[in-house]
């Protein structure tokens, strides 16, 4: 009887697929890079430059800035007082009013930016992650 002596993890490690890889990497760095196709921006940009927060390779990307959530879900939220201003550490609420985006600086900011993104670019990064896996590229 033949038998075939195939190490799997060299051949994961080999094509980048393991855990923190460099085809995890590029799927991070292509959701960052599309994602702020349609995320709202300030004046400074603070949202979007708050990605730095995330750990490429992770399969988890970050935005870690303050107004990150309430953006992404696209409803105010406000402090125990009422106001949209709350103090360090304090808990705001969710209401039902929804936010309305400026698009002087970006005309496709919306909520839910990340589920805007798959729906319209989920096949271009599969396929260069295709492509970083089968060496390519990347």
């Amino acid at each position: 009887m033949a038998s075939l002596n195939f190490d799997v993890n060299k051949f994961i490690r080999s094509r980048g697929l393991q855990v923190g890889g460099r085809v995890q990497a590029y799927i991070d760095e292509e959701v960052i890079k599309h994602n702020e196709k349609y995320m709202p921006w300030g004046d400074d940009k603070g949202l979007i430059g708050s990605s730095a927060a995330t750990d490429k390779g992770s399969g988890e990307v970050k935005y870690n800035a303050p107004q990150a959530r309430f953006l992404y879900y696209g409803k105010l939220m406000v402090a125990k007082n009422g106001s949209s201003w709350a103090k360090l550490h304090e808990k705001k609420t969710v209401t039902g009013t929804p936010l309305k985006f400026r698009t002087d600086r970006n005309s496709q900011a919306q909520a839910f930016w990340f589920v805007k993104m798959k729906e319209l670019h989920a096949k271009d990064i599969l396929k260069g992650a295709q492509d970083v896996a089968n060496n390519r590229s990347g």
